[in-house]
């Protein structure tokens, strides 16, 4: 499912796969470490799953952040998989970024403490806001 689309689907992007659970400043920093390098719109698949966060509300954070920034791409969410699996010389980089200073389970644990400290590891403080809202409607159901 298309998601969010803000490029021309007919050019080439640079795909990102992940959970986002929730999206976060190394999700960012790898995002934009790689646009530094191509130049081109990202597509970001959003991956189903078992997560704190629902998938939709995880592509919205990222569609926040693609405005935010002016950043042309396009977000869709898949199924959950057990791999990414490429044909043999097909052309495609297969680069492996880690980024490794923030870790979305240590945002979960710290939501769920009641620790705000969370809100200055998320991607930007418009994402950190919506988290909040999603929060508090969630506590109030």
């Amino acid at each position: 499912m298309t998601y969010y689309q803000s490029a021309d689907i007919l050019i080439p992007h640079t795909l990102f796969i992940g959970k986002w659970d929730p999206f976060h400043k190394s999700h960012v920093e790898m995002i934009e470490q790689v646009r530094s390098r191509t130049k081109l719109p990202i597509l970001v698949l959003v991956r189903r799953g078992n997560c704190d966060f629902h998938e939709t509300f995880r592509a919205e954070l990222i569609r926040l952040w693609m405005i935010e920034n002016k950043v042309e791409g396009i977000i869709m969410i898949i199924p959950d998989i057990e791999g990414v699996h490429c044909g043999c010389d097909v052309g495609y980089k297969e680069i492996l970024d880690t980024p490794v200073h923030v870790s979305a389970t240590t945002i979960r644990e710290e939501i769920g403490n009641g620790n705000h400290s969370w809100r200055k590891k998320v991607a930007s403080e418009r994402v950190a806001d919506r988290i909040a809202d999603y929060i508090r409607r969630v506590s109030n159901a």
